[in-house]
């Protein structure tokens, strides 16, 4: 009965682990997906709705507002949710001063200073855009 319930626990406590593990890498599959369709965005030409290569506050054609609404998810107050959680678009510092993101370059001032945050009860994931190279993504997981 001992080793029973021994097991029992030990198994109950495995799969909350594994749980946990499970949404943290879903927010991060979600967060690394929003990156890259900023830098998708950022790459199109003015003339489909993009930035020309550049992501700027002080690009005329970028305004600095690039939105989830803008990359075609469904927003409510400029939050995303998934079933695994809420996702949300932030940047780092003055965007107009040290937020420019132009074609191979990185990101002058703050790394990754355009980034994505998607938290739920466990885990909070972010993934910042440093360059518009597929490389110029990075993220970072923890868990609450």
């Amino acid at each position: 009965t001992v080793i029973v319930g021994l097991a029992t626990v030990a198994g109950i406590q495995a799969f909350e682990q594994g749980s946990v593990r499970a949404n943290q890498d879903a927010l991060t599959q979600t967060a690394v997906k929003i990156a890259s369709d900023i830098q998708a965005k950022a790459k199109e030409p003015s003339q489909f709705g993009g930035y020309d290569g550049n992501l700027s506050s002080g690009t005329p054609s970028a305004s600095g507002n690039v939105t989830l609404s803008s990359l075609g998810y469904e927003t409510s107050s400029a939050i995303y949710e998934t079933s695994d959680g809420e996702c949300k678009i932030t940047t780092g510092g003055g965007a107009s001063s040290s937020g420019s993101l132009t074609n191979g370059s990185e990101v002058s001032g703050v790394s990754g200073s355009i980034k994505v945050t998607c938290t739920s009860q466990e885990n909070s994931v972010t993934a910042g855009i440093s360059s518009l190279d597929p490389s110029g993504i990075t993220s970072d997981a923890e868990v609450n």
